[in-house]
């Protein structure tokens, strides 16, 4: 499609291109090869007359006129997606859509990768692409790069979104089950700075660790071992060791089933409960198929709290 001769698919490239500032993860991130987007980019730069990305050292800067594009082709690809989502009907069993979901590998676990199974016979057509949050999340979601996220309750968004609370869990500590914590049923106040900790960090080296985010009172007072940025591999650094992590409930009941770990309760003094919340553009609210996802991941949040009373 061309509008004043320009190809108007090329819009989709150039906003890559100005958001990551690179060919490679520009291809990554529209699905296309490296040479399709060096093509684009050089057909780009013909038609405005200017490089847009220079290169500077091992990096691509922007031209002064790539950084006046980049709000105006970001809005009008915004615009743009709002007008061709809305539908006026939706039938999951014979719709081919896909949706980008955004949640930590614990969303995965304990929420997405039961909703995909399900989908796989009463929505075929259906297709969950699952992402961890990728550095630039709240710039993506904003573009209309992400259907929807799951986040903590308490997390403060800087994106104009709808939000609501999805599930909730407990935090448990997990400790190896050849330690001599696992004698006990609960930890203490004591024990908790006695060891040391394996923690959980999301979103960067900057981010707060789950224990840090859940328990800021108490977390100076712990001794961290290492930190790693998904949940499941927290075990990977406690099994054979004295070392603690605390992770929710309904991951940590999945985990002792398969290696030798122990659940322990956490002291009856810290708070231990955990929400989450359900976070989509407003843009979308009333888009029927958005709305039809929305309910299949708060279906799937019930059942998934019934299965782990």
């Amino acid at each position: 499609m061309r509008l004043d001769r320009f190809d108007l698919n090329l819009l989709i490239t150039l906003d890559a291109l100005l958001e990551t500032r690179n060919v490679t993860r520009a291809s990554e991130q529209l699905h296309i090869g490296q040479s399709a987007c060096s093509s684009a980019l050089a057909r780009l730069r013909d038609y405005f007359g200017d490089d847009l990305l220079v290169p500077t050292g091992r990096q691509l800067l922007l031209t002064p006129l790539a950084e006046a594009l980049r709000n105006p082709v970001s809005e009008a690809l915004f615009h743009a997606r709002k007008v061709i989502i809305q539908r006026p009907d939706f039938d999951p069993e014979t719709a081919q859509e896909t949706f980008e979901v955004c949640g930590s590998d614990y969303a995965v676990a304990v929420l997405l990768a039961p909703l995909a199974r399900r989908l796989a016979n009463s929505a075929p057509g259906i297709m969950l692409r699952i992402r961890s949050a990728p550095g630039d999340l709240f710039s993506a979601f904003e573009r209309g790069q992400l259907d929807c996220m799951i986040v903590p309750s308490g997390l403060n968004l800087p994106i104009q979104s709808t939000r609501q609370k999805i599930f909730s869990d407990t935090l448990v500590a997990l400790v190896s089950s050849e330690t001599s914590l696992s004698e006990n049923a609960q930890l203490t106040i004591e024990q908790l700075a006695q060891h040391e900790h394996v923690a959980v960090r999301l979103g960067g080296i900057d981010a707060l660790t789950l224990a840090a985010w859940e328990f800021p009172e108490l977390h100076g007072d712990w001794r961290v071992a290492c930190t790693v940025d998904r949940f499941h591999l927290a075990p990977l650094f406690v099994i054979g060791t004295s070392r603690i992590t605390i992770l929710p409930r309904r991951l940590a009941q999945s985990l002792v089933q398969r290696d030798p770990l122990q659940i322990l309760e956490l002291p009856e003094t810290l708070l231990t409960q955990v929400e989450f919340d359900l976070v989509w553009p407003r843009h979308v609210d009333k888009a029927p198929a958005h709305i039809w996802l929305r309910q299949q991941l708060l279906e799937a949040a019930n059942l998934s709290e019934n299965e782990s009373v």
